[in-house]
């Protein structure tokens, strides 16, 4: 990745090398460090509410989208109002 970045951008490569060194010695702060999955009965429970709350949003999604072309409206092209065909 490193010979890649520097082929591509060699000029953030050096930024990116030069900040790596002046931060070596210092820890990370706690808000950026990405936080583990859940471990133990958590993860049993959470994946599976997940994947519903995912599937029920999907579908509640898929759902109002023919609704609105079933009654024939689509979205104006400013993107903030629906507009409802004229007959033109």
């Amino acid at each position: 990745m490193d010979r890649n970045l520097g082929r591509s951008d060699p000029r953030l490569a050096s930024e990116m090398w030069a900040f790596g060194r002046i931060t070596s010695g210092q820890a990370m702060p706690y808000r950026e460090r990405i936080q583990a999955a859940p471990e133990g009965p958590w993860r049993v429970v959470f994946r599976p509410v997940s994947w519903v709350a995912h599937a029920v949003l999907v579908v509640a999604g898929v759902g109002a989208a023919r609704a609105r072309r079933a009654a024939g409206a689509w979205r104006s092209r400013s993107r903030t109002s629906w507009a409802v065909p004229t007959g033109r």
